[in-house]
């Protein structure tokens, strides 16, 4: 419970996640956070709201941003609904997001886009990971689509070394129960189902060939790390697990040949001048096939450097790609899926024109 009212700012960044991303841009300018999952409560504005005979939260979260008084509200969760109706509320503000990650039906936006009606959701600018996902978002949000890449990756700087010529293989393990539900009668079983077929696979394809490997955990605690370690141990004699929760890029730029199912890193690696392959062979059935390599940008289900299918052909042929092709036979693809955006320049220049106006 906070008791004091909140300041006034320039600028307000809505929810915490991710929010520190920002922060280099915006030292020239007053800001605060709008903490959006019931981390805390104003109770003056709480209690405004009450007597207004306003009982949802998002007329609370309208009345603090009216108080703070911003000329611009910032996010990193493109993906939250509540965010494209502030302006509904309210129009003497600017609204801009930023995309996190890799969007999809698998418990993202996309699933829900069907129910948002567009004339309810405005924002004034939306930066984007490439034009298709600009396209998509317009189809359900009124505003301005930019598209540079991914925000965070923009921000780091590659590390010009020379690569080891072994595998990265980027996780994208998570630490649920088989028997949760993502959708309908689809789980995280099914989601990791032919891990063992590929892992296999992989192992003997590194021994052939003589190839390190090295995995790059997806868990950012030590206890997630501990049965991260463990589920990949059961497939790899010797793995090199890496745990890693500050600066993952770094990892990218040490390897050669970096491989994943569907992480976004993988994706992010492409726009840093790597290659990386992507084997998505998890079952082809929704929502899991609507975040694989290529399927919002309608590309084929089989390239060069990815396939959506669960077959040691296909795998042969995409890593084969990956250890013996040149890099420059890949940009045609690559700036379909992703662009980069060094140090975000088209971003900040659009923010401090915002404040300056």
């Amino acid at each position: 419970k906070v008791f004091l009212l909140p300041k006034k700012k320039e600028i307000l960044i809505f929810d915490q996640t991710g929010s520190h991303n920002f922060f280099k841009y915006l030292k020239r300018y007053n800001y605060s956070i709008l903490r959006t999952r019931y981390e805390e409560l104003n109770i003056p504005i709480f209690f405004k709201t009450f007597f207004q005979f306003k009982f949802n939260y998002q007329s609370y979260l309208i009345n603090y941003i009216n108080f703070v008084n911003p000329k611009l509200i910032l996010t990193y969760m493109d993906n939250n609904p509540r965010f494209y109706k502030l302006k509904k509320e309210d129009s003497n503000f600017k609204t801009v997001f930023v995309q996190y990650g890799i969007r999809s039906s698998f418990n993202d936006i996309f699933a829900l886009k069907s129910k948002l009606k567009k004339k309810d959701n405005k924002v004034d600018k939306m930066f984007l990971a490439n034009k298709t996902i600009c396209k998509k978002y317009s189809s359900f949000v009124n505003g301005q689509t930019i598209p540079i890449g991914y925000f965070k990756n923009n921000m780091v700087k590659i590390l010009k070394t020379k690569k080891k010529k072994e595998i990265l293989y980027i996780s994208v393990f998570r630490n649920y129960k088989n028997s949760q539900r993502i959708f309908k009668n689809v789980t995280y079983g099914d989601f990791f189902s032919n891990d063992s077929f590929f892992f296999k696979w992989l192992e003997k394809y590194c021994l052939q060939n003589k190839l390190k490997i090295n995995i790059l955990a997806r868990s950012d605690n030590n206890k997630n790390f501990l049965n991260e370690k463990k589920y990949f141990e059961q497939f790899f004699s010797s793995p090199n697990i890496i745990f890693e929760n500050k600066n993952p890029y770094k990892h990218l730029d040490k390897y050669e040949y970096i491989i994943t199912n569907d992480s976004t890193l993988g994706i992010e690696n492409l726009a840093r001048g790597g290659k990386a392959c992507f084997v998505c062979n998890a079952p082809n059935k929704f929502p899991l096939n609507t975040r694989k390599f290529g399927f919002t940008e309608g590309l084929k289900k089989n390239g060069p450097f990815w396939t959506r299918e669960n077959n040691s052909r296909q795998f042969k042929k995409v890593l084969d790609y990956l250890i013996k092709s040149k890099r420059k036979s890949w940009k045609k693809y690559v700036d379909k899926v992703v662009m980069r955006d060094k140090n975000n320049k088209i971003f900040q220049e659009c923010i401090n024109n915002i404040l300056k106006n």
